[in-house]
């Protein structure tokens, strides 16, 4: 839980930064913390079942990203390259698509159609007060 609360408050100072991976290791990082975090709850409320958090974990990776970037498979692929656990790739297809799901009819945008649209906005307001007014205009 802990893991889980200090990386999504820092997630931001991350991206701030402007360095190669400052959405991408976050957001990996966030979905095997709320996957591990998820088992952790459901084994509590049924010890019986003998739940893996890793496995958990990894599924959380591959959900998260598949919802955020909306790209299921290039997110499955991902995970499974990383981990190594090809075994969960069910696992990862019926989470993937999932997450992917619901984050459509939330009607989020995706994160980056959102950046590009946010850069693209930037940089018209920079052209705008880059351009000298016309002397008939002032």
């Amino acid at each position: 839980m802990t893991i889980f609360l200090v990386r999504f408050l820092l997630s931001p100072w991350s991206y701030a930064a402007g360095v190669p991976g400052g959405i991408f290791a976050p957001l990996l990082l966030l979905g095997a913390s709320s996957g591990a975090l998820f088992a952790g709850i459901l084994s509590r409320a049924m010890p019986h079942l003998g739940l893996s958090a890793v496995a958990f974990a990894v599924v959380g990776m591959g959900a998260l990203f598949s919802a955020t970037v909306r790209a299921p498979l290039t997110g499955i692929v991902l995970t499974v390259e990383m981990t190594g656990r090809g075994d969960l790739t069910l696992a990862l297809l019926a989470a993937s698509l999932t997450a992917m799901l619901v984050a459509m009819l939330l009607q989020s945008e995706p994160i980056y159609e959102s950046l590009k649209r946010r850069m693209l906005e930037r940089h018209a307001a920079a052209d705008e007060v880059a351009q000298p007014v016309p002397a008939s205009l002032r």
